[in-house]
């Protein structure tokens, strides 16, 4: 079939053709096989509903992607996300690190789940103030269970906190004892901090490094980046960003039980371990070392879960794994109908007609959306030129120097985290996309004004996962921000600014 164009399936897929289901092992290489859903037992006809409901409800997803049988069956990008951009995974970072972990076990690194934090971080003795906290293990570490007062009621302040501090470590291990070790679950990213600062002294590397080679090079992951504290130790709790059909690999190694081909990456012991239901957190769900375990489901299904929607979801009895990325959504939402298609056992009837809507609606995830309305006047070249400066926030916006030179051509220079980036502005109601941002990745913006003579900036950072809506009013006494932000962090935050001296 010449000219056959691709968007998530293959021409054979196209055309209807089956592929046999394959109970020999497969593993990927740099990109996956590819075949129609039908062919591997999933049903088209939710999957079309599913693209539907997300454009109805104009649901923030960034990818979704379906291996079954070792096939990429389905995958879905959404504008204005790129596949090719790494993204970053929030708290599935965690679950990375807990196979980081079982991989460093499996070398004789770390002798077993049960070695306590203070015989690997001697360095940090003055901060171990007690023998309870000394014996704070491994195993606790992964389970949530070190009895650390992370203040999760607080939107994990402890964790806010810990990244304003010169030694994040230093400072997890400063926290407050609240529990036995071992007794209570409760959220906390610091621990996976401290694991990542282990790995980091027990490898003499960083965990990046670790995880490049020993689990990203036999599974091909090229393209990968993480964040580091100020003495370049990985953050073990998130920030790492990878490619979405790389994320989905990780899946598929604890699918595999952790053989990849003919390689043993992480030991079969360790993957069993890690996705048992270890500690319960409520009705229906427990938590193993660092996976989310969903024990209403027989057997368990068992995920990978991070802020904003990003997931890795495992379903043996299916054989199958469910990615997602998101910047805010619930994809609790999504549950129903990808377990419906999913719901065959063997590969059913080709579905052309079925195919040919599902290429449609995955051609026009792609595409951007209706413009937004935006009021066209306001004081746009009088603010050209000016700089505004904030005080101390959660977002780490530093400044705002607007470039309003024609309502046509608009742009800001912000600092963020302590760097510089210039965006360009959309301003006809759809987003431009900038060159550069955080980790690389790029910003999309637009903005206009309000009928109050407020600038309405609209600011995603895409792949970076946090999709901010900024109300900047410079016509008030002291100019402020209200900010708002998809994913949660932040709801109506007001941010007091002034501008900057000429």
């Amino acid at each position: 079939m010449k000219g056959c164009v691709l968007l998530s399936l293959t021409c054979a897929a196209l055309l209807g053709a089956r592929v046999p289901l394959s109970a020999q092992q497969y593993v990927p290489g740099v990109t996956w096989r590819q075949a129609s859903p039908e062919s591997q037992g999933v049903a088209s006809k939710p999957l079309i509903e599913m693209l539907q409901y997300i454009r109805q409800h104009r649901l923030p997803v960034h990818d979704i992607m379906i291996v079954r049988h070792g096939y990429l069956v389905f995958e879905a990008s959404f504008y204005p996300y790129n596949p090719e951009w790494p993204h970053d995974l929030a708290s599935v970072t965690k679950s990375v690190t807990s196979i980081l972990t079982g991989i460093a076990i499996d070398q004789g690194l770390i002798k077993s789940p049960q070695q306590t934090v203070g015989s690997l971080l001697p360095q940090y003795a003055d901060r171990l103030d007690s023998s309870q906290k000394s014996a704070i293990t491994i195993r606790d570490l992964l389970t949530m269970t070190s009895g650390l007062d992370c203040k999760l009621e607080d939107g994990e302040k402890a964790l806010k906190d810990m990244q304003q501090s010169s030694d994040w470590a230093a400072f997890a291990l400063s926290l407050r004892l609240v529990d036995e070790p071992g007794s209570r679950f409760s959220y906390c990213s610091p621990n996976l901090h401290l694991l990542s600062v282990i790995l980091t002294t027990q490898a003499r590397q960083s965990e990046l490094n670790f995880a490049r080679r020993n689990l990203f090079l036999p599974l091909q992951i090229r393209d990968a980046t993480w964040g580091a504290d100020p003495q370049g130790r990985n953050t073990g709790w998130g920030g790492l960003h990878l490619k979405p059909r790389d994320m989905a690999k990780l899946g598929y190694l604890y699918l595999q039980a952790g053989q990849w081909g003919s390689h043993q990456v992480v030991s079969s012991a360790w993957t069993q371990a890690s996705v048992q239901p270890l500690v319960p957190v409520r009705t229906g769900v427990a938590y193993g070392y660092n996976w989310w375990i969903n024990t209403e489901h027989t057997p368990p299904i068992f995920e990978a879960e991070g802020r904003g929607g990003q997931r890795i979801v495992v379903i043996r009895d299916k054989d199958s794994v469910i990615t997602f990325l998101g910047g805010g959504v619930d994809t609790d939402e999504l549950a129903p109908f990808l377990l419906r298609a999913l719901s065959a056992d063997q590969s059913l009837p080709p579905n052309p007609a079925a195919q040919k809507q599902l290429k449609t609606l995955l051609k026009a995830a792609r595409e951007a959306p209706p413009p937004r309305t935006f009021h066209a006047a306001g004081p746009t070249t009088a603010l050209s030129g000016k700089t505004l400066i904030f005080e101390q926030n959660p977002m780490r916006l530093e400044s705002m120097t607007f470039h309003f030179d024609r309502t046509e051509s608009l742009a800001l220079t912000i600092g963020l985290e302590g760097k510089i980036y210039t965006i360009p502005v959309g301003s006809k109601g759809r987003s431009i996309i900038s060159s550069t941002g955080p980790f690389g990745l790029p910003f999309a913006a637009q903005g206009g004004w309000d009928q109050g003579g407020r600038f309405i900036l609209d600011l995603d950072t895409l792949a970076n996962i946090n999709h901010y809506t900024i109300r900047i009013d410079v016509n008030a006494e002291r100019p402020f921000l209200i900010i708002d932000e998809t994913t949660g962090e932040l709801h109506e935050y007001r941010l007091a600014a002034r501008f900057k001296a000429d």
